[in-house]
Parts: C-alpha cells; structure tokens; sequence
C-alpha cells in the first residue's frame, strides 16, 4: 500500500488503474493495478519485484506522464 499519496494527472485514479510503478530512483518500473482504498493505493505488481520498503518512495507513470506517488507504508506477500 502507499499511503500520503498525490495525484498530478487525475483527480481521482479510475478503478483497476494501470500503471508503471517504480519504486526507486533507477528502477526501471514494473506495471501494477492500483486502487485507491480507505485514503491509500493499494499497488498490485504484475510481476515479482523486489525491495520494496516502506518509508520509499512509489512514483507511478502513464507512458511519459507522472500520474502521482506517495510512500510505501507496507508490503504484503501473496
């Protein structure tokens, strides 16, 4: 999830939004669904990807366009 989020494209992100997540400044992002639930992103990676903390920072971009980012607050295993 992440959480003190802002959006900069949307006002509001559409249901099942997909989006390149990147995760740290060099990463080069990884496609995720994200929904935004009880005021955070719930970020759904399509692949595995790997260290991920919270505290850092998830930017998220539509082709060349930042959509928005926030803070990772948790990471959930599946």
């Amino acid at each position: 999830t992440v959480r003190d989020f802002n959006l900069i494209k949307y006002a509001n992100l559409p249901d099942d939004f997909v989006g390149l997540t990147k995760i740290r400044y060099k990463d080069a992002g990884t496609l995720a669904t994200i929904n935004t639930i009880n005021n955070k992103l719930d970020v759904i990676f399509h692949s595995p990807v790997n260290g991920v903390a919270p505290g850092q920072s998830a930017v998220i971009y539509e082709g060349n366009d930042l959509v928005g980012g926030g803070f990772i607050d948790r990471k959930v295993l599946l």
